[in-house]
Order: structure tokens, then sequence, then C-alpha cells
């Protein structure tokens, strides 16, 4: 006759309760790296988003400043090398005078007005926190364009422009 044992059972099989805990606390640890590399792929593909929005603007930026450049006329370099000043004589024969190039007071926002002051001219970018025009030589202009973007970094982008 078999004996009954009181408390303990020697021919049931199956996981311990510490087992049990321990599997639960290893899958919370591998979630929780998991979740944490997932944020930081998603924060890098939004900078590295960000930063591309921002090497578009600036290239639309000074691609606009080069063109018109390369139509200009008696180019001056005011406020202490922020602003340009020039005639044109575009191709089609149109000559504008007094067209203008440069960052309006402290909008941050870079502009060209055509015969007329900054104020009323066209938003070439934004989020301009330099702008500097340089001229090495009578027939090159040196343009240094930095550019902040959504997430806080600072870029430098520059061209040379040769003009008429």
């Amino acid at each position: 006759m078999k004996r009954s044992m009181v408390g303990s059972f020697p021919d049931k099989k199956g996981f311990t309760l510490i087992e049990i805990i321990v599997v639960l606390l290893i899958l919370g640890s591998l979630g929780v790296l998991g979740a944490m590399a997932l944020v930081h792929m998603i924060d890098s593909h939004q900078w590295a988003r960000d930063n591309a929005h921002l090497t578009q603007k600036a290239q639309v930026a000074l691609t606009r400043i080069s063109v018109e450049l390369n139509y200009a006329e008696n180019v001056n370099i005011r406020g202490g090398g922020s602003r340009i000043n020039y005639d044109a004589a575009y191709p089609d024969g149109q000559n504008i005078d007094n067209n203008n190039i440069g960052v309006q007071g402290n909008q941050n926002t870079l502009r060209l007005a055509l015969n007329g002051p900054l104020q009323q001219g066209r938003v070439l970018t934004d989020r301009v926190t330099r702008f500097e025009v340089s001229r090495p030589n009578s027939q090159m202009i040196e343009i240094v364009l930095g550019m902040q973007g959504e997430n806080q970094v600072e870029k430098t982008f520059t061209t040379a422009v040769a003009h008429r």
C-alpha cells in the first residue's frame, strides 16, 4: 500500500515559482533593452531627417544667391559683411538696380529684395544664425551661412561665387 505524503508532490512535474519569476525578470530586462534601442533608432532617424532638411534649405538659398550674383554688377558689401547690395543685368535684357541680399534685423531670415529694401524681399531661408560675405578679390565673393536645425544643432555652409 502506498503511503500518503502530505505537503510534497514527488510525482508532479512543472516549474517552480522561483523559475517563473527568474524567466519574467529576464524577459522584462530584454524588453527594456529592446525599447531603449528602438527609441535611440527613432531619435537618430529624426536627427538625420532634420539635418537633411536643414542642408536642403541652405543649398536652395545659396544656389539662389549664386544665380543672382552671376548677373551682378556694382557689387557692394555692407553692414560689416552681412549684406550684399548690387545691380543686376539679366540675360533677358532686364536690368534691376539696388538689389539686396541679407539678414533682416533680428528675425533670423535671409532675404532677397529686388529693387527695394530687405523688409519687402522674399525669404530665402529661415533659422539663420550667421551670414557673412567677404571679397577675397574683385571678381570673387565668399559667403558663409550658418543655420540652426530643429534639433538645436548649428551647421555652417559656405560657397564662393564669381561675378561679372
